[in-house]
């Protein structure tokens, strides 16, 4: 056993990780079309930066210096592009011994539109997940429970109804998972029956090979 974690404990931080993008008013010298920023964000109002003390972003290859290292908040990268390219996150603790965490979003550029500024549409892409620590560190353990800078979601500081769609989430993977069980057990009854059946068989072509005793 490691003395140095808790044993028996998970603890769970929500998370968003996304990107926000507009189209710039004409192309910028590398021909770039748009602006967007591709970031980490708390789900409650909290600080990322008393559990996560890295962020890496990796860009596209085209990008120069595409790894990009962020060590505060905002876990965010901004830059200009013209393309849509799959960004892979690696979030790293404030304890290294805790493993890395890895995630991956697909840059949007041009869908969903999600509100305007002025007469510019505004792409909002973003993804709800959960940082599932099970046997942190001792030193983790203590700083995930100290809750006294966490404050409750805040709805209105987002463009989506997160609440509403976890609550959505969780009923649809309940019934996915009702609906298997269900047909686990009917495939189970269908095995039982077809193995009754082969038993039943056998024991007629066992009776019918038996040897005719003759008077």
């Amino acid at each position: 056993m490691n003395r140095d974690r808790v044993p028996g404990s998970t603890i769970v931080k929500p998370i968003i990780y996304g990107n926000r993008a507009y189209p710039l008013t004409q192309k910028n010298a590398k021909g770039h079309t748009h602006q967007w920023t591709v970031y980490v964000r708390p789900y409650n109002v909290e600080p990322l930066g008393a559990f996560i003390r890295r962020v890496q972003f990796k860009l596209h290859p085209d990008y120069e210096d595409n790894t990009r290292n962020v060590d505060s908040e905002p876990f965010e990268v901004s830059e200009t592009g013209w393309g849509e390219f799959t960004v892979q996150i690696r979030i790293y603790f404030t304890d290294n011994q805790e493993k890395q965490a890895n995630c991956q979003h697909y840059l949007a550029l041009h869908a969903p539109v999600v509100t305007y500024e002025g007469n510019i549409p505004i792409v909002v892409k973003e993804v709800y997940d959960e940082l599932v620590f099970i046997n942190p560190t001792n030193k983790m353990f203590d700083i995930l429970n100290d809750t006294s800078n966490v404050k409750p979601h805040d709805p209105s500081l987002w463009h989506f109804d997160y609440p509403n769609l976890i609550q959505e989430s969780n009923t649809s993977l309940k019934a996915l998972a009702d609906q298997a069980e269900k047909e686990v057990e009917e495939l189970s009854d269908a095995i039982r029956t077809v193995g009754n059946a082969l038993q039943h068989y056998r024991e007629q072509l066992k009776q019918a090979q038996k040897p005719i005793k003759k008077e």
